[in-house]
Order: C-alpha cells, then sequence, then structure tokens
C-alpha cells in the first residue's frame, strides 16, 4: 500500500502527529483525510471522518493533540489556451478531533450554510496554525483573512478577527517560541 492514490484530489495537507512519531496524517482535495500509523509506509482512509467536507485544504495540532481540518479551496486559473479553468471545491468550515481521530466534530460558528457556497467566510479554510506553548490559541487564514481562537480547546471554539487581516489569506504561523505570528495574503 503505497498511499492513497486510487482517490482522486490534490493533497494539500499533511501533517505529523506531535504526540506519536510514527502517525502521519494527509488531506485532499476532494480525496478526504488519510492516517498513516507506521511513518507513511500504509494508508488508510480516516473512516471516522467520513461523511464529512472531503474537501480538505489545511490541517494543525495542538500541543495538546487537538487535531483541526480546513476545508474547501478555492483554485482558478488560465490553461495554455487562454481560456479560463475553476477547478475549486467549496468548504463548510472546521472540524475538529480530540481523540486522536476517533471522532469528529464540526465548528459551528464556521458553518455557514446549509449548502456551503464560494462566498463564505469559511468556505476557504487555507491554513491553520496552534499555538508551540498554549494548546488554546490557535490562527486561521481564510475568505476574509485571519481569525483568531482563545479557547480553541472548548467543544466549540469561537474566533475573532485580527486587527490589520487582509482577504484571502494563504497562511499563517507563529514563530517557534509562539512570541510572533505570521500572515501571508
Amino acid at each position: 500500500n503505497r498511499g492513497p492514490d486510487s482517490q482522486a484530489g490534490r493533497t494539500r495537507a499533511i501533517l505529523f502527529d506531535v504526540l506519536k512519531p510514527n502517525v502521519i496524517y494527509t488531506g485532499g482535495i476532494s480525496g478526504g483525510l488519510f492516517k498513516s500509523e507506521d511513518n507513511g509506509e500504509n494508508w488508510e482512509r480516516v473512516a471516522s471522518y467520513n461523511g464529512n467536507n472531503a474537501s480538505i485544504m489545511s490541517l494543525a495540532q495542538s500541543i495538546s493533540g487537538v487535531i483541526y481540518v480546513g476545508t474547501g479551496e478555492t483554485l482558478s486559473g488560465g490553461n495554455p489556451d487562454g481560456t479560463l479553468f475553476n477547478a475549486s471545491i467549496t468548504g463548510d468550515g472546521m472540524y475538529k478531533s480530540s481523540d486522536d481521530g476517533a471522532t469528529w466534530t464540526q465548528i459551528d460558528v464556521t458553518n455557514e450554510f446549509n449548502y456551503p457556497t464560494f462566498s463564505g467566510e469559511w468556505s476557504s479554510v487555507r491554513s491553520i496554525a496552534t499555538h508551540p506553548t498554549k494548546s488554546n490559541l490557535i490562527l486561521v487564514g481564510n475568505n476574509s483573512g485571519i481569525r483568531i481562537s482563545t479557547n480553541a480547546g472548548d467543544a466549540q471554539p469561537t474566533f475573532f478577527n485580527a486587527i490589520g487581516g487582509g482577504s484571502n489569506v494563504s497562511d499563517v504561523q507563529f514563530t517557534s517560541d509562539g512570541k510572533e505570528a505570521w500572515a501571508a495574503c
């Protein structure tokens, strides 16, 4: 088993488990969530995530082991002949697991629509960063800018807008000491 090569979707996210060095997660745009427990030798679909949004754009894990999944991709461009294409798959916010992926909960405040559309703030969660020393602090880059949660470990975290955040944030990161946060727009 060389990996999730028979599944559709571009692999957009990879996560090395902070608590278990041989565990790796990958997320694809339409292929869903996969997990390896033997350092990438064998892969299996995370069955407990089945039925949730298969369009995974970002993965992160807090120092306490909580795993976060960000959904939705906005991708458009041009072909060599000059025609435009749109390969986007809309997301429906974020999910989290506090038990090594055995169960998943959608973060309610990030689920904006009964039927997801591309216009929502949470329809593309491009990046998630967890703080290196504070398990309740995460940054999220989405369609509307940078969002911060200071209660990320709660069953249903809340988010607020970061000061100076722009739209269409592609990446967010904390420095290794956690004293600064960076974003790419």
